[in-house]
């Protein structure tokens, strides 16, 4: 019998389908409008707990087809398009975005506890050494999980990040300082990067 450790992405509020379905849940415009990206895609309201309740339905159910580890991506805020745009369901700040972002991770680990899973974050690569106005907080989101996966590919750094002309050409540099700057970031919960 192969002994696999499976893991179960669950992409969170970057999602095209619900708000079509349920633009109440979107990010809206001004207007009332759903908002939406550059590309024309949607995302859900973060601060909703209706949404928080139909990603842990989500995740509750991959618990019970026996996945080991729930992995939560697009735990954040929207980037792509005219972000100054967007509105929320509450008061959106960057204080407000990380507490709502961590009591999210809180609130799937209370739903999901008695299917003894793991419980991981992806997050973007530069919060190793900045929250990016995203809300995501590395420091808190490694509290709050078993795990953070920062998605540092190397061509999604500037010229000048971490001191190289070309990150995308020294991927060992980009990892090697990124990860430094995540220990310091995260201290004592680095063993969870």
């Amino acid at each position: 019998k192969l002994k696999l450790y499976k893991v179960a992405r669950i992409v969170c509020f970057h999602d095209d389908i619900l708000p079509k379905h349920n633009p109440e849940l979107a990010v809206r415009r001004p207007d009332g409008s759903v908002w939406k990206t550059r590309n024309g895609d949607m995302w859900v309201d973060p601060y909703n707990k209706k949404v928080w309740d139909y990603i842990m339905s989500i995740a509750e159910k991959a618990a019970e087809y026996g996945f080991d580890e729930i992995q939560f991506d697009y735990v954040r805020y929207p980037t792509e398009g005219d972000t100054s745009l967007c509105r929320y369901s509450a008061v959106h700040n960057r204080e407000n975005a990380e507490k709502n972002l961590v009591n999210f991770f809180k609130y799937a680990r209370s739903r999901l506890s008695k299917y003894n899973v793991k419980i991981s974050a992806d997050v973007f690569g530069l919060t190793t050494s900045s929250d990016m106005g995203i809300g995501q907080n590395l420091k808190m989101i490694s509290e709050s999980v078993d795990y953070v996966y920062p998605m540092m590919y190397p061509s999604h750094y500037y010229s000048g990040e971490y001191n190289l002309a070309d990150p995308d050409s020294e991927p060992y540099k980009v990892l090697n300082r990124g990860l430094k700057q995540a220990m310091n970031m995260t201290g004592f919960n680095y063993y969870k990067i």
